[in-house]
């Protein structure tokens, strides 16, 4: 008996800054900066890793939008995406990637997003479709609420 592949544990960032997300571009399509969890490391340290490493900037990381394994030609991937807020200066740049974007949630679904990325861009459009009153009522120091409820919609990931 042939023993399972283990999937890589991958991180992706959902940056938020006024009601847009940030999108980066390789040559393969859209996707969510972020990279491979080293051993030892948390998600969340992986995560503050490799956007200083890839995007220059430091990040707080939040909830967790997404996690999905998917099948991919390089093997199974185990991607979370987390909430994340920008702490100094705003991305400009990325070293691994030839575009940047800033996309409103409603207008994520038109760009061309990596297999592993899709399931959390659909819950990013679904929240961000959702009723804006439980966005509303979240305390005012908490920024992933200004743009997403608390919870997704009913069969909304």
């Amino acid at each position: 008996m042939t023993a399972a592949v283990q999937p890589i544990q991958v991180v992706g960032a959902v940056i938020s800054q006024g009601g847009r997300i940030l999108a980066a571009h390789r040559v393969a399509g859209w996707e969510f900066p972020g990279g491979k969890v080293e051993a030892g490391e948390t998600p969340q340290a992986a995560l503050v890793r490799e956007i200083r490493e890839e995007l220059d900037v430091s990040i707080a990381v939040g909830p967790l939008v997404n996690r999905v394994t998917v099948d991919t030609d390089d093997g199974p991937i185990d991607l979370a995406c987390y909430h994340a807020t920008v702490l100094d200066k705003q991305p400009t740049r990325s070293a691994v990637h030839d575009k940047l974007r800033w996309v409103a949630p409603s207008d994520l679904g038109a760009l061309s997003w990596l297999a592993p990325d899709r399931p959390a861009v659909r819950a990013l459009m679904a929240w961000g479709s959702s009723s804006p009153s439980a966005a509303a009522k979240a305390p005012p120091n908490d920024p992933w609420h200004r743009v997403w409820p608390a919870q997704p919609p009913a069969g909304g990931a």
